[in-house]
């Protein structure tokens, strides 16, 4: 298992749904968030998304996938705003527990 994997899962079951109690939306659209961005790195560098790591995703790889969503996806800047800010914060709750 990966650090991303075990900081995700951390992140989702005691972070969010625990200390931070988010609503079922927040909880969905991060999730969908890290599900789309996963899958965005297994079409791009051919990594499992299970196998995926913090290395695999420098900022090249967030801002291609961050244009990923407004031009092939056709989402907003809203929505890919949206989609960042949950990036960041795994990235933030990380820095305080693994990395």
């Amino acid at each position: 298992m990966s650090a991303l994997t075990s900081i995700l899962e951390s992140f989702f079951t005691s972070y969010l749904a625990g200390e931070k109690a988010a609503s079922r939306h927040t909880i969905a659209c991060y999730r969908d968030t890290w599900r789309l961005l996963l899958q965005y790195v297994h079409q791009s560098k051919h990594v499992r998304a299970d196998r995926v790591d913090f290395t695999d995703l420098g900022a090249e790889t967030i801002i291609a996938f961050l244009s990923h969503l407004e031009d092939e996806r056709g989402n907003s800047t809203s929505t890919r705003n949206a989609r960042l800010a949950a990036i960041r914060a795994v990235f933030g709750y990380a820095s305080y527990h693994q990395i």
